[in-house]
């Protein structure tokens, strides 16, 4: 399977940090025999959709005030916590699904 392809990708979804500088983009992909979950860590500059010009210049303006912008550190507040949760667990489930199913 090649990886990263839109026709590969089953459900894929974006949770953004409360810093505003980087995410996690979680891949569930749609061979049935995969039964791993992608976890991508993004810094905001390199992902589609783009973000909101708003977010951009948060992002920018902190950078230009640190001088850096920290990639290995997700902020989430608790709302995008429990969404994000709720997303693995449900993802999980499905894959726990399709394993009994093999």
């Amino acid at each position: 399977m090649v990886l990263g392809t839109e026709e590969n990708i089953k459900k894929q979804e974006f949770f953004s940090c409360s810093c505003y500088s980087e995410g996690i983009l979680v891949t569930d992909w749609k061979d049935p025999e995969d039964l791993d979950i992608s976890l991508a860590i993004f810094s905001h500059g390199l992902i589609i959709p783009k973000r909101s010009l708003k977010e951009r210049i948060k992002y920018s303006w902190k950078h230009l005030i640190s001088g850096k912008i920290w990639d290995d550190e997700i902020i989430l507040n608790p709302e995008t916590a429990d969404r994000l949760g709720k997303y693995l667990i449900e993802r999980a489930s499905d894959k726990k699904l399709i394993k009994n199913k093999i």
